[in-house]
């Protein structure tokens, strides 16, 4: 069944999202299918979950992106979805879970690529004792980061800090040294899956806005960037902001004459 993993398959469904098990009062929240011409363990066609269509259908072709293997059974399941979709263990055993809760299952996945080593810059701008963010959201959960990203190729550290930064929050800056170097390898955290080939270090510049500026959401935001928010100093340890590590030593910012390496933290 290995040999499935990140192959495009074609399947036949034969009980489409909405439709009620033939023999279990099991009604199916997905659509579920099977491989032609193929024969599993017990005698019949493999059977394939589809996620990512959110209507009844009756063919797919997708990217087999795991395999359920249930560990007291004889049968193992396909996971199918749109190509360009993915999908974490957990969310896939959340999405099968009304029928494999009955199983003792395993989920397999290919392992996943790992990506080069990325660099970011990141704009440490203190006005009044309030240090600016970008205020973003995920699935409703309002959190902050620092305004920057990442570099382009032939970029330098400063260009790419101050293409960031009119981007996002609109503003010219005047960038000064750097006070915080910062690791984030994804599969030491809490989004291991989606994170796994993910290496970044970030390179937080101490900066000033100049004269004039005005600032507002840029021209072309960061994913999910919401708005711009001053945050106060004195209670960001009590705030969503990313990373967790770093709120305490914004504080201490001011006295600072070196810079500070972080390691691996979100």
């Amino acid at each position: 069944m290995h040999e499935y993993l990140d192959e495009i398959i074609e399947v036949i469904i034969d009980r489409p999202m909405g439709s009620k098990h033939p023999q279990h009062n099991i009604y199916y929240p997905l659509n579920y299918g099977y491989i032609p011409h193929t024969k599993a363990q017990d005698g019949e066609p493999i059977d394939v979950y589809v996620l990512g269509i959110y209507e009844p259908i009756a063919k797919f072709t997708g990217k087999c992106i795991a395999i359920i293997e249930r560990l007291n059974d004889v049968e193992q399941k396909i996971v199918l979805c749109p190509e360009e979709q993915f999908y974490t263990k957990d969310q896939i055993l959340a999405l099968t879970a009304f029928q494999e809760r009955y199983f003792r299952i395993s989920i397999l996945t290919k392992a996943p690529v790992i990506r080069p080593i990325r660099n970011s810059v990141k704009a440490v701008i203190i006005e009044n004792d309030k240090l600016l963010t970008l205020k973003k959201s995920d699935d409703g959960d309002d959190y902050y980061v620092l305004p920057g990203g990442g570099q382009n190729w032939g970029e330098t550290f400063h260009q790419a800090l101050k293409r960031e930064c009119r981007e996002e929050t609109n503003a010219e800056i005047t960038i000064r040294d750097v006070v915080f170097i910062r690791e984030y390898i994804g599969k030491n955290h809490e989004f291991q899956e989606e994170h796994y080939g993910v290496h970044q270090v970030e390179y937080m510049f101490r900066c000033h806005l100049a004269n004039g500026t005005e600032i507002k959401t840029g021209h072309n935001p960061d994913e999910g960037q919401e708005s711009i928010e001053w945050l106060e100093i004195q209670g960001i340890e009590k705030a969503r902001f990313y990373p967790l590590g770093l709120r305490r030593y914004f504080k201490d910012l001011p006295d600072r004459k070196q810079c500070m390496y972080l390691g691996d933290i979100n």
